[in-house]
């Protein structure tokens, strides 16, 4: 979604190297090979690059279980921010927005307002409807995470997708399957 409206979109980007004095991020991830899921420039306003991390969670999980679920998209979104976030405002003179949903379908705050961005996005483009662009992106984010989930549950059996190909989504890649 985000190739249709915004420029220069790259499936896990290499930020680029830390200098002797960046090595100070004691919480960032200061590996030389760091990479976040996307990268996306004209996102927010042009050319401006943001940078995106993905994470789903189950609420039901033990380590969930005892908070709110506000209070599990805040913490998942912190542990992000912890990693990424200082490395990539200083180093990279970008934007990082973690990207939090739940396997029940919820999302973050700051997924949500990357939600309707998109939406206003794809439906001046496309000449829609606001309200029919947020259906659409809802839907088609709901289908990434129930195959994400159901991939972790069972494994995954299928012949490799690319990222060349328009059908794809996300792109996955075969992994051996014990069970």
């Amino acid at each position: 979604m985000l190739k249709e409206v915004c420029f220069d979109v790259q499936p896990e980007p290499t930020l680029l190297p830390l200098s002797g004095e960046q090595f100070r991020y004691k919480s960032a991830n200061s590996a030389q090979e760091a990479r976040p899921d996307v990268a996306a420039r004209s996102v927010w306003s042009n050319l401006d690059k943001v940078f995106f991390d993905v994470r789903i969670f189950h609420h039901g999980a033990k380590s969930n279980q005892l908070a709110t679920i506000d209070a599990a998209f805040k913490k998942h979104e912190d542990e992000k921010k912890r990693v990424y976030n200082q490395r990539i405002m200083d180093v990279e003179k970008a934007t990082f927005v973690p990207l939090v949903f739940s396997t029940q379908g919820g999302m973050g705050p700051e997924a949500e307002k990357l939600n309707k961005r998109l939406a206003t996005l794809i439906a001046k483009k496309r000449g829609i409807l606001y309200s029919e662009a947020v259906s659409f992106i809802r839907t088609k984010l709901r289908f990434c995470i129930l195959r994400t989930v159901l991939m972790s549950v069972r494994g995954f059996r299928g012949k490799e997708i690319r990222d060349d190909d328009p059908n794809s989504d996300i792109n996955l890649i075969e992994t051996p399957f014990d069970g």
